[in-house]
């Protein structure tokens, strides 16, 4: 959806995207849900290591994603899953050589100076991954039952795509990039928000207590903070 050409495919796959975020719970109390059981997940790993050094930016990474993989895949990864590791790790090449090549985007004449020609290296990565989620949609049409309510993006695509088979545009190629698309910017715009809002902190003791002292006030210490607790 990101880099896909604007003709009827996007259309509909962007149509059909937003129906069925919306039915998984997006912009819902449902959502405030699974956010808050990845925090808890994530404040066990930071709990364990207390006194050590610690990759905010890798735990940071993690708990979204798993926002995400609840929405796409209808089930969470554990920390440690290999695959679960290797999108992550897929996820963190692409946004670095999407930053490299944002600059050739503004100045062309960049794309002739060594270094920067990354978009065959570009397109490889969001290809592996792509050959991941292929390998999930695989195993949801297996286990897919038409008259059974689906669970998770996945399972409301194959319903769409086996629904509507020749009226439809989308195919099962085109799900694992759009798939990839949602996991990537699902994770990487949150995680890093959250890495530059907690490095500002650090380096402003004063506002990181003046945020502190608000939570306590309005929220206290006994549950976690909710989209309610906004004035």
């Amino acid at each position: 959806l990101i880099n896909a050409e604007y003709n009827d495919v996007w259309k509909e796959e962007r149509r059909f995207t937003l129906m069925a975020l919306r039915k998984c719970g997006m912009g819902s109390l449902r959502m405030e849900e699974k956010i808050l059981r990845e925090i808890k997940y994530m404040m066990a790993d930071i709990d364990e290591r207390i006194n050590q050094p610690i990759d905010l930016l890798h735990l940071l990474s993690q708990t979204p994603a798993n926002v995400v993989s609840t929405i796409v895949f209808g089930k969470r990864f554990e920390h440690e899953d290999p695959m679960f590791l290797k999108l992550l790790d897929l996820q963190f090449v692409f946004t670095t050589k999407v930053n490299r090549l944002g600059a050739s985007n503004l100045f062309p004449a960049l794309r002739f100076v060594p270094g920067m020609k990354y978009s065959n290296e570009l397109h490889s990565t969001v290809d592996n991954a792509a050959q991941i989620f292929r390998k999930y949609i695989e195993d949801h049409r297996k286990k897919f039952d038409s008259n059974s309510e689906p669970q998770c993006f996945i399972d409301m695509a194959i319903s769409h795509i086996e629904t509507l088979g020749d009226r439809t545009t989308m195919t099962y190629d085109s799900l694992s990039y759009t798939l990839w698309d949602l996991f990537s910017a699902g994770t990487e715009t949150i995680s890093m928000t959250l890495s530059w809002a907690i490095l500002y902190m650090m380096l402003n003791p004063k506002i990181q207590y003046k945020l502190q002292a608000e939570i306590d006030d309005v929220v206290g210490a006994s549950r976690p903070v909710s989209t309610t607790d906004r004035p």
